[in-house]
C-alpha cells in the first residue's frame, strides 16, 4: 500500500517506521527532510506524482482541519488518518464526506482496553475515574519543549488536546456525556502558554459519574483507569501493562508502538472494527470544548445540547 504521511515530528517518524515495518511503502510530506524517505514540498504534488492509498494526517493541530480540506478537495478518496484529536475545534459545517476517515486514538487498540469493553458487557456501571500525567520536558529527547506544538496553545497544544485519549476512550465506555463540570489551566511555572492541567467531571448515558483528570506534570509517567461497577471494580496500568479484575491480575508484555501497529493493521485489512470514526472524533472536541467554557465560567455545568 503507497502510504503518504503529512508531517513529519515525532508522531510522524513513528507512524512512518511502522507503515515501513508493515510492508507499506512510505513517501511524505513535510518541509523537514528525511534521509528513509522521499519527501514532497506539498499536498497536491504528492498526490498528483504519487497517488497515494493511505494518508496519515500527523503535523500540528491547528493544521488538522486545512491539511484535511485540502485532502477532500482534491481528487483522493481513498483512506485517511488523522491524528488525535482530529481538530482545534468544531468546524461550523462540513461540505464532504468523511466514510474512510478515522482518527488515531490508538489506545483502543490496547487488549486490556478491548477486555475490560467485553468484561463490561452485562454490568451496571456506577463509576470511571481515568488519570493521566507526564512531565512535558522529558517527553521528547533533544528537544526544548517550549518549542513543540504541545506548549503553544496557537498551535492546538495544551492536555486535554495532547491527552485526550482519555476522553476517547471513557466516552467509549460510558456514552455520549450528559452535563458536564470542569476546572483546568495554566497553572505550573513550565514555560508554555497551553493548559497544563485539566479536571473533568461529567454525567453520562451508561455512567453517572465519569472522571478524567490530567496533566503535564507528573515527574514519572502515570495512566491508569479504574471502573467500579455493583459486581466488580476493574483497573488498567498502562505504564505496566496489569489488567485487575477485584483480586484476579492479568499482566502482558507488549512495546509502545503494539496499539499503533495493531490500528494501522486494521485500517489497512478494510475491517474497521475498533478504529475511532470521524464522527467519534469530533465528539472528543465537542467535549474538550465544554471542559474548556466549564472552567472559563467557573461555577457553571454544561449540558450537551449538541447532543454529541
Amino acid at each position: 500500500m503507497r502510504a503518504l504521511v503529512i508531517g513529519f515530528g515525532s508522531i510522524g517518524v513513528r507512524h512512518s517506521k511502522i507503515l515501513n515495518e508493515l510492508g507499506c511503502e512510505v513517501r511524505l510530506v513535510s518541509k523537514r527532510k528525511s534521509k528513509t524517505y522521499f519527501c514532497y514540498d506539498n499536498f497536491a504534488k504528492a498526490n498528483l506524482d504519487y497517488k497515494p492509498e493511505y494518508i496519515i494526517v500527523s503535523n500540528s493541530t491547528d493544521k488538522h482541519y486545512n491539511t484535511y480540506l485540502n485532502i477532500k478537495n482534491s481528487e483522493y478518496d481513498g483512506l485517511t488518518l488523522i491524528e488525535k484529536p482530529i481538530f482545534s475545534k468544531i468546524p461550523k459545517k462540513f461540505n464532504f464526506s468523511a466514510t474512510s476517515t478515522f482518527v488515531a486514538y490508538n489506545l483502543r487498540f490496547h487488549p486490556h482496553i478491548q477486555r475490560l469493553t467485553k468484561d463490561l458487557r452485562n454490568e451496571t456501571i456506577i463509576s470511571i475515574n481515568a488519570y493521566v500525567g507526564q512531565y512535558l520536558p522529558n517527553w521528547r529527547k533533544n528537544r526544548d519543549y517550549t518549542s513543540v506544538y504541545s506548549a503553544l496553545k496557537q498551535k492546538g497544544g495544551g492536555v486535554l488536546r495532547d491527552l485526550s485519549h482519555e476522553i476517547d476512550y471513557v466516552a467509549l465506555i460510558s456514552g455520549k456525556w450528559k452535563r458536564l463540570a470542569a476546572l483546568g489551566g495554566n497553572y505550573s511555572n513550565l514555560k508554555i502558554n497551553s493548559d497544563d492541567i485539566f479536571s473533568i467531571l461529567y454525567e453520562a448515558e451508561h455512567c453517572p459519574v465519569c472522571s478524567i483528570s490530567i496533566n503535564y506534570l507528573d515527574r514519572y509517567v502515570r495512566r491508569s483507569l479504574i471502573v467500579n461497577t455493583n459486581n466488580f471494580v476493574f483497573e488498567i496500568d498502562f505504564i505496566n501493562n496489569i489488567y485487575k479484575k477485584n483480586n484476579k491480575e492479568i499482566k502482558i508484555d507488549i512495546d509502545s508502538n503494539f496499539t499503533y501497529k495493531e490500528m494501522h493493521k486494521e485500517l489497512i485489512s478494510g475491517t474497521y472494527k475498533n478504529a475511532c470514526t470521524f464522527s467519534e472524533g469530533l465528539k472528543v472536541v465537542n467535549t474538550i470544548e465544554a471542559a474548556e467554557k466549564s472552567s472559563l465560567s467557573k461555577s457553571k455545568w454544561i449540558i450537551n445540547e449538541k447532543n454529541m
